[in-house]
């Protein structure tokens, strides 16, 4: 059987409930190829998000793609491999950039994993998920260090710890090691399948230090007045 290894670990009732959802990735980048490879060999539906085409310096951190695909769509590659990876599970894409007006095709997922690296767009999926009580992985890796946060209903969301920052340090920027933003968009899995388990999922902020080999949890507080997810 396709996922025998798997559901021994987690159950056949668990593993029919991964084979019933759609996780919505947006970002088809490091964290979303980790998360996307992952979610597909689960059984997972999936929706992919991403404008980009691969270029060059994709190469050593982006593990869907090679040198063949240098200028191709990102989403395009992506669906491509994953359906011969596994082709039992739904996959939609979309080329797009994503904005407040085509967000809604969001609306049909069970789960967004946030694997971008624009602060605008990160913004814009917790100020939709929060509104749609939608559950939303958010996860970020620059250098040396990487972030992973679950925003559910009634709990912190992005905007109560990053509101009112102005940028963010991307990967083009800084820089990016490999092999944490495997870790980080595998965490990012991990907490999307608790989630969509119903089981207990990490409700404080997970920071990953790679040159430490070090995961330590910070607390963050709901704001009483985020303009986002301040209750009614």
């Amino acid at each position: 059987m396709k996922y025998s290894r798997h559901q021994s670990v987690i159950g056949k009732e668990a593993q029919k409930k991964l084979m019933d959802s759609s996780v919505a990735v947006v970002g088809v980048g490091a964290l979303g190829c980790v998360a996307a490879n992952l979610l597909a060999r689960s059984g997972v539906n999936l929706i992919l998000i991403d404008k980009d085409v691969v270029s060059v310096s994709d190469l050593h951190r982006q593990i869907l793609f090679d040198e063949k695909d240098i200028g191709s769509k990102k989403v395009d590659i992506a669906k491509s491999r994953l359906e011969k990876i596994n082709s039992d599970i739904k996959i939609d894409m979309y080329n797009i950039d994503l904005s407040s007006e085509n967000i809604k095709i969001l609306e049909r997922c069970d789960l967004i994993l946030d694997c971008t690296d624009n602060l605008e767009t990160k913004f814009l999926l917790n100020d939709f998920a929060v509104e749609n009580k939608i559950p939303l992985v958010h996860g970020s890796a620059t250098k040396d260090k990487g972030y992973v946060f679950n925003i559910l209903p009634g709990r912190p969301c992005l905007n109560c710890f990053l509101g009112g920052s102005k940028s963010l340090m991307t990967c083009s920027s800084a820089g990016v090691l490999n092999y944490l933003t495997n870790v980080i968009g595998s965490l990012q899995v991990s907490q999307a399948f608790k989630i969509l388990l119903k089981e207990n999922y990490e409700k404080d902020l997970i920071r990953f230090d790679a040159d430490k080999i070090e995961i330590s949890k910070i607390k963050v507080n709901k704001k009483k007045d985020c303009s986002v997810c301040k209750e009614p």
